[in-house]
C-alpha cells in the first residue's frame, strides 16, 4: 500500500498525528511526504515512529514495514523484509553505542538480570551475520 501525501502543506502537528498512526500500522509500505512544511520537530516524530532508539525494546517495537520518502536521507535505510529492517536498525543502534563505548551500560539497564550477559557477543555476531 502506497500513500502519497506530498504537497499537502502538512506541518509538524500533522507529522505528530501521522507518527502516532505509524506506530501501530503494519500495512502501509510507502509514505510520500515530499513538499510539506515539516521542521525538525515533525521529522523527529516520524523518525521515532520507525526507529525509536530509546531502548532495544522500543526499537524492536518500532514500525519496520513502512518506508517514508521525500523527507531526507535519515529515512532511507529500508528493506522490503520487516525482519531485515529490524535487524539493520538494532545492529546500527548497537554499533553506535559500541562506538560511544556505552553498550555495557545500556545492556545492564535493558537486559533482565535473569539473562546471561555473556551471551551478548553471540547476539551481536548473529545480528552482524544476518543483517
Amino acid at each position: 500500500v502506497h500513500l502519497d501525501l506530498s504537497g499537502n502543506n502538512f506541518n509538524d502537528g500533522d507529522a505528530l498525528l501521522i507518527a502516532a498512526a505509524l506506530r501501530t500500522n503494519d500495512t502501509l509500505k510507502y509514505l510520500d511526504l515530499d513538499g510539506n512544511d515539516l521542521t525538525t520537530e515533525g521529522l523527529n516524530a516520524l523518525e521515532c515512529a520507525i526507529r525509536d532508539e530509546t531502548s532495544l525494546n522500543a526499537l524492536s517495537d518500532s514500525n519496520h514495514s513502512c518506508r517514508i520518502i521525500g523527507v531526507g536521507e535519515s529515512f532511507d535505510m529500508w528493506h522490503e523484509d520487516e525482519d531485515v529492517n529490524r535487524g539493520f536498525k538494532i545492529y546500527n543502534l548497537l554499533s553506535k553505542r559500541h562506538a560511544a563505548g556505552n553498550n555495557s551500560r545500556h545492556f545492564e539497564r535493558e537486559i533482565p538480570s535473569e539473562f546471561d550477559v555473556r551471551l551478548v557477543p553471540f547476539v551481536l555476531a548473529a545480528i552482524d551475520q544476518y543483517s
